[in-house]
C-alpha cells in the first residue's frame, strides 16, 4: 500500500484545490509519458542522492517512471519512515521551485512563510528510537577513531592530530547545521599548520590562545586547509549523511578509504614539503 505525493512545475498555488486543478491540467493525455521537464529532472537527480530507488521509502521503483513532462508521481510506503521521507521530498521540491501535492490527503505543501524548511519542524514528530545523533556518535567513536589511530593519528570526538611531529597536521569531522534526530550530515576537513606559523599567529593576535589550530576552522595562521572531498575523483565539497545504523557501513567505506588513500598521505606530504603536495589555496 502506498501513500502518494506528486510534484509539478508551476507557480505556488493559493490553496489545495488550485494545486490539484493545476496538476490535473498538466498531466499528459498521450499514450506515452513525456520526457521529464528540466526542473523535474533536476529534482530526480537530487532525490537519487538521498532517497535512491532501493530505499525502503518507495513502494515502487524506479522513481523516475512516475515522471510525465512537468509532473512526477511519488509512491511512498507506509511505515515509520513515512514522515521523514515526506519532509525530505517537500523540501527538495521547494528547492527546485516545484509544487508538492499530497494526493492522499488532497492537500498542498506550500513553502513556509518564514523561509524555513519543513525539516526544521520535525521536532513536533516523535523521534526515532535510535536517533541519527546517536548513530553519528557511535560512528565517530567506534569506526573513525580506531581507524585513524591505526593510521598514525591521535585524538577522539572527531578531532585528530598526526603523531610524531611538533607541527599541526589535523583531521576534523565537521557536522552540518541541519543535524537532527532523523539525520546528521558531516564533512571532513584537513589542516596543516607549522608550529612556527602558529606561534607567529599567536604573537600577532594575542586573542589567539588555543594551543593548536582548530581542525575545522581556517586561519588565522598561514597553512594548508582542504576538504577531504577535494582529494576525491572527481573532486568536490563532499558531505556524508547518516540516518540509521544501516548507513554506517557504506559511509565508513568511502570516508575511511579517502582518508587512508588520499587524506593522511597528503598530510604527510604537506609536512615533508614534498613537491607532489597539493598547493595551498590563495
Amino acid at each position: 500500500m502506498s501513500y502518494d505525493l506528486a510534484v509539478y512545475v508551476g507557480p505556488q498555488p493559493e490553496d489545495a484545490p488550485a494545486a490539484l486543478a493545476a496538476l490535473d491540467r498538466l498531466r499528459s493525455t498521450g499514450d506515452e509519458p513525456a520526457p521529464p521537464a528540466p526542473a523535474v529532472r533536476a529534482f530526480l537527480d537530487e532525490l537519487a542522492a538521498v532517497l535512491p530507488d532501493d530505499h525502503a521509502a518507495w513502494s515502487s521503483a524506479p522513481v523516475a517512471d512516475g515522471a510525465d513532462g512537468a509532473t512526477l508521481d511519488l509512491p511512498l510506503t507506509y511505515g515509520d519512515g513515512l514522515t521523514l521521507a515526506m519532509v525530505t521530498l517537500v523540501d527538495l521540491a521547494h528547492r527546485q521551485g516545484l509544487v508538492c501535492v499530497d494526493l492522499a490527503a488532497e492537500d498542498v505543501y506550500l513553502p513556509m512563510d518564514d523561509g524555513s524548511a519543513y525539516a526544521d519542524h520535525l521536532d513536533v514528530v516523535e523521534p526515532p528510537e535510535d536517533p541519527a545523533t546517536a548513530v553519528y556518535a557511535r560512528f565517530v567513536r567506534d569506526v573513525v577513531s580506531p581507524a585513524l589511530r591505526a593510521l598514525g593519528l591521535q585524538g577522539s570526538g572527531g578531532t585528530y592530530r598526526l603523531r610524531g611531529t611538533d607541527d599541526h597536521a589535523l583531521v576534523g569531522l565537521q557536522r552540518g547545521h541541519d543535524g537532527s534526530a532523523w539525520q546528521v550530515s558531516f564533512t571532513v576537513n584537513l589542516t596543516v599548520v607549522t608550529a612556527s606559523a602558529w606561534a607567529a599567529a599567536q604573537e600577532r593576535w594575542p586573542e589567539v590562545t588555543l594551543r593548536r589550530p582548530s581542525a575545522n576552522a581556517q586561519g588565522p595562521a598561514e597553512g594548508w586547509y582542504e576538504r577531504l572531498g577535494m582529494l576525491a575523483d572527481p573532486p568536490g565539497d563532499r558531505w556524508w549523511t547518516l540516518r540509521t545504523q544501516d548507513d554506517v557501513a557504506a559511509v565508513a567505506e568511502e570516508v575511511l578509504g579517502l582518508l587512508r588513500d588520499r587524506g593522511v598521505p597528503e598530510l604527510r606530504r604537506q609536512l615533508a614539503r614534498d613537491p607532489r603536495a597539493r598547493p595551498s589555496e590563495p
